[in-house]
Order: structure tokens, then sequence, then C-alpha cells
């Protein structure tokens, strides 16, 4: 007898439309639902719009048309803080505070005004932060400033403080771009791990398509104004970008 399977979509587009002019839209109409432990990667030319689309995904930047549903809820003030986490390709980080001390920064929605204030975080999330660092190989940074870090190491950190948030999803920019690729595979791998383990879904933005095709559960192309999911019979020839 088969099992029921119930799907739980935490990231829903309706009709939505970004850019940056209301007149020229780099994206139109677009329609997807993501599920609860998806693996989405997105890939197209630059310039198409997939840096721009998680923008507004994230309400950095406002959507022309359209509706954003993230977890059940359609407004983005709407939503407890913590649930959604951003790793922007230039990474947000703050260059004159420790590595510590950014990756702390994705704790702060759990933390009281106090201790967000004086920057005074409990031993117990120090020392997960320091496990998470460790993990990907950059714990005996923790202590210098993030300004004399290479971009490689920029990219952990930022990848650390996401993962200190646990989020319930994740978007990414470009956070495998600067890594070589056997730290690339480990990065990657801390990540994904934490999507699977914990129920949470990530949708990042790739431009090594090969890459992108082997850790992903769907894969879309962003290209002519449009997004578009590629069948896995297909993505070897229409993967090229």
């Amino acid at each position: 007898m088969n099992k029921t399977v119930f799907k739980e979509t935490v990231l829903e587009l309706k009709g939505l439309s970004v850019g940056y002019d209301s007149k020229k839209p780099l994206l139109e109409n677009i329609n997807l639902e993501i599920e609860k432990g998806e693996i989405i990667a997105l890939v197209g030319p630059s310039g198409s719009g997939k840096t721009t689309l998680v923008k507004t995904i994230a309400s950095i930047i406002p959507e022309i048309s359209g509706e954003i549903c993230i977890l059940g809820e359609c407004c983005a003030d709407c939503l407890p803080s913590g649930n959604v986490g951003y790793i922007p390709q230039r990474l947000g980080l703050v260059n004159n505070k420790t590595v510590m001390e950014n990756v702390v920064f994705g704790s702060f929605h759990t933390m009281n005004f106090v201790d967000i204030l004086f920057s005074n975080p409990s031993n117990k999330i120090t020392s997960e932060a320091m496990s998470i660092l460790e993990s990907l190989e950059i714990g005996q940074k923790a202590n210098e400033q993030v300004k004399f870090l290479s971009g490689g190491e920029r990219k952990r950190v930022a990848v650390a403080r996401t993962l200190l948030q646990k989020p319930k999803i994740i978007l990414a920019d470009e956070f495998l771009g600067e890594l070589d690729d056997e730290t690339s595979i480990s990065v990657g791998f801390k990540m994904f791990n934490y999507v699977k383990k914990n129920g949470s879904s990530i949708v990042f933005v790739d431009h090594n398509p090969s890459r992108a095709m082997g850790v992903s559960d769907k894969i879309f192309k962003v290209c002519e104004k449009k997004v578009v999911e590629l069948e896995k019979k297909d993505q070897d020839v229409e993967i090229s970008i």
C-alpha cells in the first residue's frame, strides 16, 4: 500500500515580475513553488536577472508586480525574525569586526537587546559558532578581522553566519564562487547537508551549471525574462549558458 506524501510549500511566487523599472522588468510572470527540504539552483547568462530575483525574494528590492509567499505568509513584515537567511554576492560582512563577531551576527534574532547592544553572545552561541567555523576549516581565523581574509575565506564566514542563524529558507547568490574545487565541495556539502537534515530549503545562484545540476533537486534557467525549470533529460542540452 502506497503511503501518501504530504508536501509543504515554503516559498511560492505568484505572477511575479522583478526589476528596477516597472516599464522594463527583467523577469516577468514567474510562477513556482519550492517545497520543504528542496535544493533549488538558478543558472543563466550574466545580467539575466538571477541576482535581482534573489534580492526581490529577500525583500532587498520591491517586486514590480505579483506576490511572494514565504512559509505561508505573503507579507515580508509578518515573518518571524531569522526565518530567511540571505548570502549576497558581496557577503554583507563587517570588515573591521572579527570572524567570530561576524558569525555571531547570525544569532542576533535569538538574543536580547542588551546582549546585542554590547555584543555579548552566550557561551553556547560562541561555542556553536566556533564548531561551525572549524567544520568549514576556518576556525583558526576566528579572532582575525574580516578585512584581512581572502575572498574564499570571506565566503566561508558568510556561510557560517547563515548556518548559525538556522533559517528555514536560505537565499544564496554565488556562495560557492571564488572557492577552489576542494573547498567548494566541502562548503557546499556543509550547507546542503544542513538543508536536508533540518528540513530547510535553499535557492542558490551558481555560475557553474554542471555543479548546480549535480547538487540540486531542481534547476531553473533564467533567460529572456523567464524562469524555466529544466527537466533532467533536457539538462545536458539546455544547461549551457
